[in-house]
């Protein structure tokens, strides 16, 4: 079983089930008499009510009783346990401690003193005393589900967990422990164990509200809102005054397109609190996706200050005021919002694109330029950066933004669209979605999206298409130098040399600091093989700017390849000199460093980094990296976590801290930092090959296989899954899975010379014709003939009687 410490200290944890401690039945009831109800009044009555009504019987059957004979301890236990049902705890421990004076053993009364704790919220009493070894056999699993409880109560949920499911495995599946083990494995992320004990929770109790939520989110995070509204919708009925429930039903009715259902939820909300703010965050939604935007307005405002630190609140009222072009409004809610969450980004974009506008274009640089800091640009922002420097005349960084959108391949018709549509799961949008492609207006940007077009034609090879917008973009505007510059690469890829060198030198004589054409001449030189003309160029970059570091990464390229990596070195060293606040050459040197083995240089200015740059991220992965490979695990590890603090999307650390923890003897921590890794990298194709490989180290075969199966999910990677999963099944000596799995591989497109290369590694029991021909088959048809041949031979010359014999040998026949 996975260890459940990551969510020790997890925020989201839910308060104790109900709002205290969940009762289980597990006393004997003989209960005869239903205090005063006559028949006539039974169907009126509820469940609740006729369960208070058989315990106030019983407590009053049970005060008779020792009137008559108030030295009978046990009857003072029995007592004891009526009031924990009634949940009155003062009186049920003075029955209790009675009932030990008169004999009863403390030990058989743990389990009712430990409930009666509970009830008060005792837990820490109930951990000092409630001792698991002093207990009789018959009560450990009601005192595992006390203990459970306690640890549950102070949040310590791993202690919790693991007392749960020793009571589990006494009691069985129950709503008392089934309830609190949904809720552990939905904060650990483990949503199928999650959602298996909230449905086995809700046999007991259907209606327990708490549990229809809880089911409700797992559902929705797998299938939608089609299947998770049956679950909110039920819990909205059974608990009308419950908000939660109420909110996420209409959240679920909004994204099934039931808006006029949605509005009923929420009007008769507001009926109540005109000024509630989620719902009239909901409602403001609702009227959006309508285009009724003077009624999401109204919404909005009748929240009053309710959602004025709201940031989805202020992000659509931003979205509102961009669509009717209030760019004063958006820029008040929006600075707002950012002041809250410096790392919202689409605040970000919309307000940068306010600003440009209102022809604050130094401001929204500004904006943007945080972004860059922070390492946390996404496609769109590469052309949104892209215009606001053209817009304060810095063509030089807008053509390298516009150069880099094109090489993220982006959406040139939607640029300012949601990258990711929000859900209420992440906490951000309460269940809404709201699509913002109907108020984004790009009419402004025609020109730069011909730019973004012709740098996407080069990269695509399309000269003929770049060609033609580059003249375009000429026409638009002969003072800019970037479509002479788009104009010289299109030729530069038609090896038309003169011609791009012609336009290259046209985009300098339009600006002497246009840097982007003279890097470009440069290359152009190293073509024409003038090795000492490309240096000259990238030399004259670094008289205007000293700072450039792409001209220094040219000139290391060049030293690279001519082996001089004392001047490789050099360079390097004087970019970081140029431009001491830039991390980018200080991360390439310290690479450098690692291809020759230097760890001793690497380390030295691994240690100048983070006393430079304390916070941020990618000094401690150096450190680390000079950790692990010196074999110092303990402190790679450290320095490791370290980086993730600053910056968790870093994918390469996440995966040297899982080989740390593995080289350092901790295997099983390695998955859980993978996994953790998992939700926040953007490309999460390493991560999962990490975590299949890893079942090497820590045994949990069941999970690797798991991820191989979640990468068949992709055409384009279903041959590598297959290879992957022959690997495990190798690993796990099931030789007849993993040919399967080869041949499953093969089929999809895989790399025979590694498909062949694993097979190898079968070996097939000598009597085994069956799987023996299996085998042949699989390698024959991935081109092993020979190895194939071999097998089939084995076959023949065995001497047994088998079915496979004449099927080997036509097949061998036909291979010779």
């Amino acid at each position: 079983m996975k260890s459940f410490s990551k969510i020790v200290n997890c925020a989201s944890a839910a308060a104790l089930l109900c709002g205290t401690v969940l009762m289980v039945p597990v006393f004997a009831q003989n209960i005869q008499n239903i205090q005063k109800t006559t028949i006539a009044e039974l169907p009126r009555l509820t469940a609740q009510e006729l369960r208070r009504r058989e315990i106030a019987a019983m407590i009053e059957e049970y005060r008779n009783a020792l009137f008559d004979d108030p030295q009978n301890g046990e009857r003072h236990r029995l007592l004891a346990q009526q009031y924990i049902l009634q949940g009155v705890a003062d009186i049920a421990e003075h029955e209790l401690l009675r009932a030990q004076e008169l004999g009863i053993s403390k030990e058989t009364l743990l389990a009712d003193f430990g409930r009666a704790y509970l009830l008060r919220h005792k837990y820490n009493q109930v951990i000092e005393e409630i001792v698991v070894e002093d207990a009789p056999e018959t009560d450990l699993g009601e005192i595992y589900v006390v203990l459970a409880h306690a640890y549950y109560g102070i949040k310590d949920y791993q202690n919790a967990f693991n007392f749960y499911k020793n009571a589990e495995d006494i009691i069985g599946n129950h709503f008392e422990l089934d309830a609190p083990l949904a809720n552990i494995y939905n904060m650990a992320g483990e949503y199928e164990l999650a959602a298996h004990h909230a449905k086995s929770a809700l046999s007991f109790e259907g209606k327990n509200v708490e549990m229809l939520l809880l089911l409700g989110d797992l559902i929705h995070r797998k299938k939608g809102a089609s299947y998770s509204h049956h679950y909110y919708g039920l819990a909205a009925f059974y608990q009308p005054d419950n908000l939660d429930a109420q909110v996420k039903s209409a959240g679920t009715l909004y994204n099934l397109n039931r808006y006029n259902e949605a509005m009923v939820v929420l009007r008769n909300i507001l009926a109540n609190d005109q000024t509630h703010p989620m719902a009239n965050f909901l409602a403001a939604s609702i009227s959006a996706e309508g285009n009724n935007q003077r009624t999401a307005r109204r919404y909005l405002d009748m929240a009053k200050t309710g959602l004025d630190d709201f940031p989805p609140a202020l992000l659509l009222k931003g979205k509102l005021n961009y669509a009717i072009g209030s760019y004063g409004q958006v820029k008040n809610a929006l600075n707002r919002l950012i002041a809250i969450e410096p790392d919202n980004l689409e605040a970000r974009r919309f307000l940068a694109a306010s600003l440009l506008h209102l022809k604050e274009n130094r401001r929204a640089v500004s904006v943007l330029e945080y972004m860059v800091n922070e390492n946390k640009l996404y496609g769109t922002d590469y052309l949104l950066l892209g215009n606001a420097y053209i817009q304060v005349g810095n063509y030089e960084k807008g053509s390298n933004y516009f150069a880099a959108a094109a090489n993220q391949k982006l959406d040139q018709i939607n640029f300012l669209k949601q990258l990711t549509l929000e859900n209420f799961e992440g906490g951000r949008a309460a269940g809404v979605q709201l699509n913002i492609d109907g108020i984004i207006n790009i009419s402004s940007f025609a020109s730069q999206q011909m730019i973004l077009t012709g740098f996407e034609a080069i990269n695509s090879e399309n000269y003929d298409l770049a060609i033609d917008l580059a003249t375009k973009i000429i026409d638009q505007d002969r003072t800019s130098p970037i479509g002479f510059n788009l104009l010289g690469l299109a030729y530069l890829g038609q090896e038309k040399l003169d011609e791009a060198r012609s336009n290259f030198r046209k985009s300098i004589d339009l600006d002497r600091n246009f840097h982007h054409a003279r890097l470009n001449i440069a290359k152009l030189e190293l073509i024409q093989g003038r090795e000492n003309d490309a240096i000259t160029s990238l030399n004259k970059i670094l008289s205007v700017d000293e700072s450039y570091l792409a001209a220094y990464e040219l000139l290391y390229d060049i030293s690279q390849k001519n082996n001089d990596l004392i001047r490789a070195e050099r360079y390097l060293i004087t970019a970081i000199s140029a431009d001491p606040k830039s991390l980018d050459a200080r991360v390439r040197l310290a690479e450098f460093y690692f291809e020759n083995e230097n760890l001793s240089k690497a380390k030295n200015i691994a240690t100048k980094m983070i006393a430079d740059f304390p916070e941020r991220g990618e000094p401690y992965r150096i450190m680390g990296r000079v950790n692990l490979y010196s074999g110092d695990n303990a402190d790679a590890i450290g320095n490791f976590l370290q980086c993730l603090s600053y910056d968790n999307e870093d994918q390469n650390s996440h995966i040297y801290l899982s080989d740390a923890y593995v080289k350092n003897g901790e295997a099983d921590k390695a998955r859980p930092a993978l996994e953790k890794g998992l939700k926040t990298v953007k490309n999460k194709l390493p991560l999962m090959i990490e975590l299949i490989r890893l079942a090497e180290h820590d045994g949990n075969y069941k999970s690797s296989y798991l991820y191989a199966s979640q990468l068949k999910l992709d055409e384009n990677l279903k041959a590598q899954a297959f290879i992957y999963q022959g690997i495990l099944n190798l690993a796990e000596g099931k030789s007849e899975e993993a040919i399967k799995s080869f041949e499953s591989a093969n089929k999809a497109g895989g790399n025979k010379n590694l498909i062949v290369s694993e097979l190898a590694k079968i070996n097939v029991a000598e009597d085994n014709d069956d799987m023996r021909y299996n085998y042949a088959i699989a390698l024959n048809n991935s081109g092993a003939s020979e190895l194939a041949a071999q097998e089939l031979e084995k076959i023949v010359n065995s001497g047994r009687i088998s079915e496979n014999i004449s099927k080997a040998r036509e097949l061998l026949s036909s291979l010779r």
